[in-house]
């Protein structure tokens, strides 16, 4: 609403301040998602074999982190798009003339019961991008560990 206010309505301002967001939430699940195996025996192993600190961090604690963090992405690609169709939906996001779902729900809301496929259409489309997401992510998680 702050970038609305001040007059800031370009789409990549708003995905920029979403995103800062996020990285709070974001930074706490890294933290707690790496406690318990960077202090495992084979982390201090790594290190009494001289491995150096990037070695540990983007080879073995990377590949422990990366299920839940892709987890929590596509549940975090929702919670964005839910919020930037908010925005957009409340006439905070992008000007009226620009082609977003959200704002062709909200343009067409008074014609709802006249012609209800010009709302549910786009409704119907931010859903299913957001439920496709997860499912993409959960898809590709369900994949790789059955390749173990």
């Amino acid at each position: 609403m702050t970038l609305a206010a001040t007059g800031h309505r370009d789409w990549y301002g708003l995905v920029t301040v979403a995103g800062v967001l996020q990285v709070p939430a974001v930074a706490r699940l890294v933290r707690g998602a790496a406690l318990a195996p960077g202090t495992r025996t084979v982390v201090e192993a790594l290190r009494m074999q001289g491995r150096g600190w990037a070695y540990i961090h983007l080879r073995h604690l990377a590949r422990e982190l990366a299920a839940p963090l892709a987890t929590d992405a596509g549940g975090r690609f929702s919670v964005v798009l839910y919020l930037l169709a908010s925005a957009n939906f409340l006439g905070l996001g992008l000007p009226v003339s620009s082609p977003d779902w959200a704002v062709l729900i909200e343009r067409n809301s008074d014609t709802l019961f006249t012609q209800p496929a010009a709302v549910l259409v786009p409704a119907g489309l931010l859903t299913a991008l957001c439920v496709g997401g997860n499912l993409l992510v959960d898809r590709v998680l369900a994949r790789r560990r059955r390749g173990r």
